[in-house]
């Protein structure tokens, strides 16, 4: 195999040697995350919503 060497930093560093359960794991986590993330995202949203409609309340 001329040219193919799987040395540290090349092909491991690019795709990880993990089991199915450790991928399936660290998937999991990942979209906990996110959805976390998103979660947080609508709560400043609903904030900032309800602070601006105040303002304009209290300005009429």
């Amino acid at each position: 195999m001329i040219g193919l060497s799987l040395t540290k930093g090349s092909f491991s560093s690019q795709f990880p040697d993990e089991s199915d359960e450790e991928m399936t794991n660290r998937v999991q986590d990942d979209v906990t995350e996110t959805k976390r993330e998103a979660n947080i995202g609508d709560a400043w949203a609903s904030l900032e919503h309800n602070v601006l409609k105040n303002e304009l309340a209290e300005s009429e």
